[in-house]
């Protein structure tokens, strides 16, 4: 069972519901697989919101664990400030600087629990407009994409879906039934018979290839990204792209 799952991350239960989304496939074959109606796919079809809160979708990838699940989710911290001690101590991490994903990961998820309504206050220290120079630090992919940087005010909604995703992706990990493996902008893929960096092969969309869409809909309107895809290589049979 493979499943993937496109992501937001509104503070209430039922407000996810509308967000997260899961669709379940099933190998039937090299090459092949099937997508029913059944199991999980059934909330699809239901007359209810067709999604999951996020404490109801790790209750139940941990009770019937999946071959792969798939989180499409950003991980908008710039390197920089994962380096800074003052952004970790900003939230009452006392161990320095997070320096990588795995402290970052399991800090947020200990500050972050999985209740209606989330709460997430304890992070409003990476709101602080007077921080602006500091905390609006630009990823490798902002700058070749000519992005905004993803602590700007206005894209917090983005920057939301990166605390839960990280507190879901901590509980999925400590059910010891997954391996967590995010997938970084250096990290390699393939395309043809070479290998590349996401954040090298985003320089190579031409400027006309990036389309202004709605990520989802804001407080204060649609939250309007660039976005662009490049095809990678099929892998168990699957398309893969680069988005």
């Amino acid at each position: 069972m493979i499943v993937g799952v496109d992501f937001g991350a509104p503070q209430r239960t039922r407000d996810q519901r509308r967000k997260i989304i899961a669709v379940v496939a099933h190998s039937t074959g090299w090459n092949s697989y099937r997508i029913d109606a059944t199991g999980m796919n059934a909330r699809l079809l239901a007359g209810e919101p067709p999604g999951w809160s996020a404490k109801e979708l790790v209750d139940e990838l941990v009770a019937r664990p999946a071959r792969v699940v798939g989180f499409d989710f950003p991980f908008c911290v710039p390197h920089a400030l994962l380096r800074d001690p003052k952004f970790a101590s900003d939230i009452g991490y006392e161990h320095g600087a997070f320096l990588g994903w795995r402290s970052f990961n399991s800090w947020i998820a200990q500050r972050l629990p999985l209740t209606d309504p989330l709460d997430f206050t304890p992070f409003a220290p990476w709101r602080d407009r007077a921080e602006r120079s500091r905390l609006w630090t630009k990823r490798a992919t902002d700058i070749a994409a000519g992005g905004q940087p993803p602590l700007k005010d206005k894209f917090q909604a983005t920057f939301q879906m990166t605390l839960l995703g990280n507190a879901l992706l901590a509980k999925v990990w400590e059910s010891h039934q997954y391996r967590v493996l995010p997938v970084a902008s250096n990290t390699h893929v393939w395309r043809g018979f070479l290998q590349a960096k996401p954040a090298d092969a985003l320089r190579e969309v031409p400027p006309e290839a990036w389309v202004c869409m709605s990520a989802g809909a804001g407080t204060k309107g649609p939250r309007l990204c660039e976005w662009a895809r490049l095809r990678l290589n099929r892998h168990l049979g699957l398309s893969r792209w680069l988005r």
